[in-house]
């Protein structure tokens, strides 16, 4: 029986989209019937997995730095004998599939969101001066220098990060291998049970029934343009917002408008419910937000910036350039506030399905290659 072991500097599904990613890659991994492991920090395991083994590598409290060193060779180490898979910034694995995209590139997106050029630049300055950025993009360069070398090979999380590896790190991706979903708990809702999710999440946001209500869901709302949101929404008569994830106050103008929901457990029926996903991201490798949305049948709006943008048409929605294209946010938010072009992209959406085992096969198909 084959053996795979993911490696990932964490396991926790509470922390964010690439955990989720992981850990239902290593269960549809399971499922085809390959002996997996999932190799991550015992501080950042998560809850125990049903199928794959999980393998907490035993931590002390470290500086950040020297963790992430110490994470890059040790992770590996504990999994030999497995065809190792780097799902992060980890070394001597045979495939890099890093779910957090080039490093880089996050790190810039991260310290220019939503600041003006000056401070957007003093910004991108000062974390470059870190020594845990040194060690990031030290421990980059490795992988890169690897993958040239033949000794392992580099598979992009996306399109979006596929470019940003031949521009960065002058590497050429083996493939790309986007993301996935679960299609049994996202999927289409039937038009009644689309109503009356609808006429749910009005009564639990406040938003007056009929009214559009888009969604917006994100741990990081600075780097997922969240501020882009609101001065779209500004200029868009009646459109309301429906806030999942981070606590953050709306401007007071808005106030009326923006509906906090906080973290929740039930995404699936916001996605049945909202009128479309609005999403304009500063930096995603492929965003589980924009697949899980399209699945459920949910028009979406977001960025070049964001790698699932690949799969988002003009008649799924709208892509566009940059979360600072207010003007383009707002035309797209105007025309997917009418009811008949909101239905017309929800029907264009529910065509879109990758399944997590989908996933799964296409990257068997590298291990061992």
């Amino acid at each position: 029986m084959t053996k795979v072991a993911l490696l990932a500097e964490s396991g926790d599904p509470r922390r964010g989209g690439a955990e989720r990613a992981i850990r239902a890659t290593a269960k549809a991994l399971h499922r085809l019937g390959v002996e997996v492991e999932l190799h991550v920090p015992s501080d950042r395991a998560g809850p125990a997995l049903e199928g794959p083994t999980l393998v907490p590598l035993p931590m002390k409290p470290l500086p950040r730095a020297t963790r992430a060193r110490h994470l890059a060779y040790a992770l590996a180490a504990a999994a030999e004998g497995a065809t190792r898979i780097a799902c992060g910034k980890l070394l001597d694995a045979e495939l890099i599939w890093s779910h957090s995209g080039v490093h880089a590139c996050a790190r810039d997106a991260q310290s220019r969101a939503g600041r003006s050029a000056f401070h957007a630049a003093v910004a991108v300055g000062l974390r470059q001066l870190r020594p845990v950025e040194w060690t990031f993009g030290g421990i980059e360069r490795e992988q890169a220098r690897a993958c040239r070398e033949g000794s392992a090979r580099y598979l992009a999380l996306s399109e979006r990060v596929a470019a940003d590896a031949r521009e960065v790190l002058e590497l050429e991706p083996a493939a790309v291998l986007p993301n996935g979903v679960d299609p049994e708990r996202f999927a289409p809702p039937t038009a009644e049970a689309r109503r009356e999710a609808q006429r749910a999440l009005a009564a639990r946001t406040g938003a007056p029934e009929g009214a559009p209500l888009a969604l917006f869901a994100a741990t990081s709302p600075r780097l997922k343009g969240l501020d882009a949101a609101f001065a779209a929404l500004q200029q868009v008569e009646g459109l309301h917002l429906a806030l999942v994830g981070a606590q953050v106050s709306a401007p007071a103008a808005l106030a009326e408008r923006v509906h906090t929901l906080g973290f929740v457990d039930d995404m699936p029926a916001l996605y049945r419910g909202a009128s479309f996903l609005l999403h304009p991201s500063r930096y995603d490798p492929c965003s589980l937000v924009v697949l899980e949305a399209l699945a459920s049948g949910l028009g979406v709006v977001t960025t070049r910036a964001d790698g699932a943008a690949q799969f988002v048409t003009a008649e799924r929605g709208a892509v566009v350039d940059c979360a600072e294209d207010h003007a383009a946010l707002v035309e797209a938010c105007t025309r997917l506030c009418d009811p008949a072009q909101a239905a017309a992209a929800q029907t264009a959406a529910a065509g879109f399905c990758r399944g997590w085992d989908q996933v799964a096969r296409e990257l068997m198909e590298h291990v061992g290659a």
